[in-house]
């Protein structure tokens, strides 16, 4: 086999590994992490002030994953205990945006059934205001 030949059979080779990343990459399903992510990059501001109001707490959410009840438990900080509260818990699915889903919470505890769920990551935003004032905490975690 002389040079050429095997120029030719390299370019050929580069041309059918480039086309294959193409044909992949138009396969590949791009949904957005939420339908209304511009009004969401508005309110950057408010979202900051809630999650530093959380981390002025010095006291975590607890998120637990009890696979006995199959259900994902969700406990505010006990600070907030006989206070009323308003909150929406959400589940994202990074990979999926039609699993998504979100509960509201009227009490420092809420337990979630996972049987629902895909496995597999996701990320949990709790967002409750206590008093007026609005926090916000985040988590990622993995559903077997």
């Amino acid at each position: 086999m002389n040079w050429g030949t095997g120029l030719a059979v390299t370019m050929v080779a580069f041309m059918v590994l480039i086309l294959s990343f193409v044909y992949r990459s138009t396969q590949q399903d791009f949904s957005l992490v939420s339908k209304d992510y511009y009004e969401e990059a508005l309110d950057h501001d408010a979202v900051q002030l809630k999650r530093s109001n959380y981390k002025a707490l010095n006291e975590t959410v607890n998120v637990k994953i009890n696979t006995s009840d199959q259900q994902l438990e969700v406990a505010l900080p006990d600070v907030f205990s006989n206070q009323p509260i308003e909150g929406i818990i959400y589940l994202y699915r990074p990979t999926d945006d039609k699993a998504d889903v979100q509960y509201f919470m009227k009490d420092t505890q809420v337990s979630i059934p996972t049987q629902a769920l895909i496995k597999g990551l996701w990320k949990i935003k709790v967002d409750w205001t206590v008093g007026g004032k609005a926090y916000l905490f985040e988590q990622s975690v993995f559903l077997n």
